[in-house]
């Protein structure tokens, strides 16, 4: 088991070129708490919008990086609704236990 808090700050890289796509700023967990939905991987900003991989998009968890398939994987938060539906509550992670899981 691995505690969110290794994955947050790593580097999130592509298997296709190898190349650095984004670091992890935060987990998203999920509506009922018992699953991670995302990797947040830009907050946006004021003008912005948020950034995340779904974790169906993760390849794997290293234990010095997070690998996705290619940079198509990191995508607008709006464009998965569980993820914005996720981030409209505006919930933090510090505090909550979670276990990562892959299937």
């Amino acid at each position: 088991m691995r505690k969110g808090r290794t994955v947050i700050g790593q580097d999130v890289y592509s298997l296709a070129d190898g190349r650095r796509v984004h670091s992890v700023k935060d987990l998203i967990v999920s509506d009922d708490h018992d699953a991670i939905v995302a990797l947040l991987v830009d907050e946006g900003g004021l003008l912005g919008t948020s950034t995340v991989v779904p974790i169906e998009a993760v390849h794997r968890f290293g234990p010095d990086a997070v690998m996705v398939a290619d940079s198509s994987s990191v995508i607008p938060a709006s464009a998965d609704a569980r993820v914005a539906a996720t981030l409209d509550r505006k919930v933090t992670l510090l505090g909550t236990a979670v276990v990562l899981a892959l299937a």
